[in-house]
């Protein structure tokens, strides 16, 4: 019996490289750790949810494919439960074992020791039956929950988060914070799908954590500055940057459902309230908006015509081509800007 997922658990499964171990996060009935295993993705699998009703149906899934040697089972909030191998992996990029003077439960090293939440290099997988631990070098996965929930989880112990290769997330909200906390972290987003599914919308991004010492120096006292964006940069962090032709088609779907939307309300803005000083307010925020939505098609747009990757280069002359359309109706002039500023910024419109 193969294991199905839906769309979007496809494309997370899909964004999992090969290896040994993989975690679920969050993993309600373990679909995915399933899939990874019975296509061979995955050797071993760790799923992990804070709810006994949800883990349960977890256990009873993974026994009804006669998995339950290689897919385990921890009642955990988030990483808390879930302890890595101490040591740090010989290869691939921005991994780490626990960081230095920093336990994985917050004790000592001689108490985590006695209490079995490290492992010492060259232990044995069964060893996880007993202590719930995995190799450093792994894949993380989590989706399925709101952004801030997952960054907590992310940021509440990062010696573990630092210590898998990669992390495979799909936030379902805040999808715009949660790509730059990501960043101003030192985390980089290797690659990015949009899936649709059932008329919602959500992106899968694939990261690499930093090293340790690169964590370390973003995440200083004082060194992550939120600084003012362009709006350039303010669309990719809104929309993401899909690789897929496929995705980039469905980013320019969500891309004219949310122009649509601003359009909508600013036309009942113009109805029901012209001229008051609130409505001016939610007017310009509207406007604004949709010059970051025209930005992100004039990513899509850099790249789309040969599924290409993007590069300055190519945005750029996106942007000049642009330049040369007729402007469309929504924009006008912007607090600071002039008629004139407005018109010149305006050229090309959406599609």
């Amino acid at each position: 019996m193969e294991a199905r997922l839906s769309k979007r658990l496809q494309c997370a499964a899909g964004l999992v490289s090969p290896g040994d171990w993989v975690v679920d996060v969050g993993t309600d009935h373990a679909y995915l750790p399933i899939y990874l295993v019975q296509s061979g993705k995955a050797r071993q699998a760790l799923a992990a949810d804070v709810g006994e009703g949800p883990l349960e149906k977890a256990r009873e899934n993974i026994g009804s494919y006669g998995l339950s040697g290689s897919i385990h089972t921890l009642l955990s909030d988030g990483l808390e439960k879930v302890s890595i191998q101490a040591g740090r992996p010989e290869d691939g990029p921005g991994q780490a074992g626990p960081l230095p003077g920093i336990s994985t439960s917050g004790r000592t090293k001689d108490q985590e020791a006695k209490a079995g939440q490290v492992a010492k290099p060259g232990k044995k997988a069964m060893v996880f039956r007993k202590r719930g631990v995995i190799p450093a070098g792994s894949s993380l996965v989590i989706t399925g929950m709101g952004g801030p929930l997952m960054l907590r989880i992310l940021f509440r112990f990062p010696e573990k988060t630092l210590a898998f290769k990669e992390l495979v997330l799909g936030p379902q909200s805040e999808v715009e914070q949660f790509r730059e906390s990501l960043l101003s972290a030192g985390f980089s987003i290797e690659r990015e799908e949009l899936v649709e599914e059932e008329g919602k919308f959500y992106p899968i991004l694939r990261v690499i954590p930093p090293s340790e010492e690169a964590f370390r120096e973003k995440t200083a006292p004082g060194r992550i500055m939120r600084l003012p964006k362009s709006r350039m940069e303010k669309a990719a962090l809104c929309f993401g940057k899909p690789c897929s032709a496929l995705s980039r088609e469905t980013l320019l779907r969500y891309l004219d459902l949310q122009q649509k939307e601003r359009e909508g309300v600013l036309r009942h803005l113009e109805k029901s309230a012209p001229g008051t000083g609130r409505a001016r307010r939610r007017q310009e925020e509207l406007l604004e908006e949709l010059e970051v939505i025209r930005m992100a098609r004039m990513q899509m747009d850099s790249c789309i015509a040969g599924d290409l990757p993007y590069d300055k280069k190519r945005e750029s002359r996106a942007i000049k081509d642009h330049a040369s359309r007729k402007a469309v109706p929504y924009v006008t002039a912007l607090p600071g800007e002039t008629a004139d500023d407005a018109a010149s910024t305006s050229q090309g419109g959406t599609k």
